[in-house]
């Protein structure tokens, strides 16, 4: 039994829950939510916000082989909750596919990039998914005056390493 905090207890198993979510098209944003272009220094990235920006705010990194879109599910629910929710692509994802092109695709690139969208606004609720979660911890102790808090989704236990048993 699973338990959704939302919801109260579950007994569907995750493969039912998963499926219960049904066909979704990750081209169209959630209501309310806002595209737009952040100047990087690697270059044009590709932004997707919702809710009240004077509202705490969060920001959802993808890991290296996703997009901004991978987050289409959790954003109106920290609307919900509260929050002002960003996320956006890393340089060479999706449609910031030019961003980096002239560079080489480095975590040096991905961390200055990182900072520099978290200048651009409040500190941020971070959180880091599978590769990101790494840049998302480097930044944090680089720059921890940018950071509110930090999360990691199914993030490597440390930059350069595997898991072993």
């Amino acid at each position: 039994m699973s338990t959704d905090s939302r919801r109260g207890p579950s007994s569907l198993a995750p493969a039912a829950l998963d499926a219960s979510i049904g066909d979704i098209d990750w081209t169209v944003p959630p209501d309310g939510a806002r595209r737009r272009r952040f100047p990087a220094p690697s270059g044009d990235l590709a932004v997707i916000e919702v809710g009240d920006p004077t509202h705490p705010r969060v920001v959802l990194v993808p890991g290296v082989t996703g997009s901004k879109e991978d987050f289409t599910l959790m954003l109106p629910l920290l609307v919900d909750a509260g929050y002002f929710v960003q996320s956006f692509d890393l340089a060479g994802q999706y449609e910031s596919h030019a961003a980096g092109a002239d560079a080489t695709y480095s975590s040096e690139l991905f961390i200055g990039d990182l900072i520099a969208f978290l200048e651009a606004g409040a500190p941020a609720h971070l959180l880091g998914y599978s590769f990101a979660g790494t840049l998302a911890q480097l930044v944090t102790v680089r720059r921890p005056e940018l950071v509110r808090s930090l999360a990691l989704l199914t993030a490597p236990r440390a930059s350069g390493t595997s898991s072993r048993a």
